[in-house]
C-alpha cells in the first residue's frame, strides 16, 4: 500500500522510531535553524536514515514546486550537509539531496547548472562527498531547503542496525554519501 507519512513508511521499513522536524518554524527562527542544521548534520554523519517531504497539497504549491524541478508530496533521501567558504569571510550551507525518480532537476541556486560551483567550492567538496554527479543527486542551499520542504524524518536506525522479528531479519547497508539504502529481508 502507498504511505501519506514518510515517517509510517520508514517505521513500518525498519521497525525503528522516526523523529518529525518542522521546517516552517525553522524558517522564522534562527536559533531553530541552528538546532535543526545541527540535528541533521549529526544524524546525517551517523549514519541514520534521513529524509525530507516536499508540500504541494495545494494546486498553487504543486505548481511551484515544479517550476523549480522538486516533485511535490516526495520524500527526498537526505545524503550530506555540509558547510562550505564561499568567499574569504562567508560560508553556505548545502544539504544534498536525492530526488525520488530522475524526471526533474532541480532549477534553483546549487542545482547541478549553477553558476555558484566554482573550482574552488568544488575542491572543498572534494572528499567530504558527492558533488552531485550521481543521477538524482542535487545541492541546495539551507535556506532554500526550509522553504521547499515541510519537514524532516529522522529514522533512528543506523548502518550497522539490525534486527531480527518474526524469523524476519532486515539489513540496513546505506552507501558512502547515504543516497540509495539497500534492504534485505
Amino acid at each position: 500500500g502507498a504511505f501519506s507519512d514518510p515517517g509510517d513508511a520508514l517505521t513500518v521499513l525498519t521497525g525503528a522510531p522516526v523523529e518529525y522536524r518542522e521546517c516552517a518554524t525553522a524558517r522564522k527562527h534562527a536559533g531553530v535553524s541552528e538546532q535543526l542544521w545541527q540535528r541533521v548534520c549529526t544524524t546525517v554523519d551517523a549514519g541514520y536514515v534521513v529524509c525530507a517531504g516536499t508540500s504541494g497539497s495545494r494546486q498553487s504549491q504543486a505548481d511551484d514546486l515544479m517550476k523549480m524541478g522538486l516533485e511535490p508530496l516526495r520524500a527526498y533521501a537526505i545524503a550530506a550537509a555540509v558547510q562550505v567558504r564561499v568567499g574569504s569571510d562567508k560560508t553556505q550551507r548545502l544539504i544534498q539531496l536525492r530526488s525520488p525518480s530522475s524526471n526533474t532537476v532541480w532549477q534553483g541556486d546549487w542545482g547541478p547548472e549553477s553558476p555558484l560551483w566554482t573550482t574552488a567550492i568544488r575542491a572543498e567538496m572534494t572528499g567530504k562527498c558527492d558533488t552531485g554527479a550521481e543521477q538524482g543527486c542535487f545541492w541546495m542551499a539551507w535556506d532554500e531547503f526550509l522553504v521547499h520542504f515541510h519537514g524532516i524524518y529522522i529514522c533512528l536506525c543506523r548502518a550497522d542496525w539490525q534486527r531480527s522479528a518474526d524469523r524476519t531479519c532486515v539489513n540496513v547497508q546505506p552507501s558512502r554519501f547515504r543516497p540509495d539504502f539497500r534492504y534485505s529481508l
